[in-house]
């Protein structure tokens, strides 16, 4: 005689392991008749009607599971880069210091004057 929880417990398992059997056989098998039937339909399609993808085609329900994030926008790129570079603002310099001998002006040397033949000695 089994207990309630072992009862559960083995449903449990059972369902897991249905799980992992169809990730892992019947999940590629799907994937094989999708790519089929793509390759299928775009060679009979005319060239500017042509999928570009499979999952264009049709899609399963672990497409969306796999691929839950969208890719970010520019501002949201730009609002991320912006958080980053004013985090440590306290322990960073507004502007950089740099030394005198860098920022100090550079003279300009003058070519020397040509001299002429009543100058010449």
């Amino acid at each position: 005689m089994i207990t309630p929880k072992e009862f559960y417990d083995a449903l449990k398992d059972k369902g897991d392991y249905d799980k992992l059997e169809a990730e892992t056989i019947l999940i590629p098998i799907c994937e094989a008749i999708r790519l089929d039937a793509f390759h299928q339909v775009n060679i009979q399609l005319p060239r500017g009607k042509k999928y570009r993808s499979a999952r264009q085609l049709f899609t399963f329900y672990w497409d969306k599971v796999r691929n839950p994030k969208k890719p970010q926008t520019k501002k949201e790129m730009k609002k991320v880069m912006k958080s980053i570079a004013g985090a440590g603002e306290s322990n960073v310099k507004s502007k950089m210091e740099w030394p005198e001998w860098l920022t100090r002006k550079k003279r300009k040397f003058r070519k020397p004057k040509k001299l002429r033949r009543d100058d010449r000695s």
